[in-house]
């Protein structure tokens, strides 16, 4: 549930998360297939497009997580290879607050990063750098917390493909009002070291404008008011 996801903070204080049983689909008993039909992996794909260098994927995920949620719709578009754009729109019958968690890959150790409230975060590997900027309500940013990043899972504990403790470095970004409505984008934004600082990121009544320093690479996200994505 924390897998650069979201959570939830229903109004009694407790977390909503994914629900496990059905992120796994039922298996055959034994070597013959029992005849029934396997359990639905929850999500509900609703986009999965390419033109020319943008690449579109959209879900609803709410089933996976249950009432109250209704809707939690997460589209991600790739824009060339150093954008990427991540607009979640959420619908819940109760208020709630949404929680965004962002694991970062640190199995060998080498990672730098850095953040800055509400919504910044950054990530540094020699020759390689990474930016995560957030637009939409008012959130608090905490962390960074020691996690595991795995190779593969294993139905034992203690096996060669488990992550260490600190191979994962995880951050959240919490908002600060619950509500039954949120939509939130956040931009990714992926250079060489020595040009990731030269990239530019506004937004302007729901467009979200992003750039790199010699005008080159520019790309434009907007949202409509029916939750629709549209790049140019």
């Amino acid at each position: 549930s924390s897998h650069n996801t979201c959570t939830f903070i229903l109004p009694d204080g407790s977390t909503l998360e994914q629900l496990k049983y059905k992120r796994r689909n039922r298996k055959a008993a034994g070597p013959v297939w029992d005849g029934n039909e396997p359990v639905s992996p929850g999500g509900k794909r609703l986009e999965c497009a390419s033109n020319g260098q943008i690449r579109t994927v959209s879900s609803d995920v709410a089933e996976l997580y249950g009432a109250p949620l209704r809707e939690f719709t997460r589209t991600a578009v790739l824009c060339g290879s150093n954008v990427v754009f991540v607009v979640d729109r959420i619908k819940s019958d109760v208020p709630v607050k949404v929680v965004w968690n962002w694991l970062l890959d640190n199995r060998d150790g080498a990672l730098g990063y850095g953040f800055d409230q509400p919504g910044f975060i950054s990530a540094n590997r020699p020759g390689a750098s990474m930016r995560i900027r957030r637009f939409g309500p008012d959130g608090r940013l905490s962390g960074p917390t020691w996690a595991m990043l795995h190779d593969a899972y294993h139905t034992l504990p203690g096996r060669f493909c488990e992550g260490k403790p600190g191979s994962g470095i995880s951050f959240r970004i919490t908002e600060e009002q619950a509500s039954e409505s949120s939509l939130s984008v956040h931009v990714i934004l992926l250079d060489e070291s020595g040009a990731i600082d030269g990239w530019t990121c506004s937004e302007n009544n729901g467009s979200y404008t992003v750039g790199n320093k010699d005008g080159k690479l520019r790309w434009t996200l907007t949202v409509g008011q029916d939750g629709s994505v549209q790049v140019r």
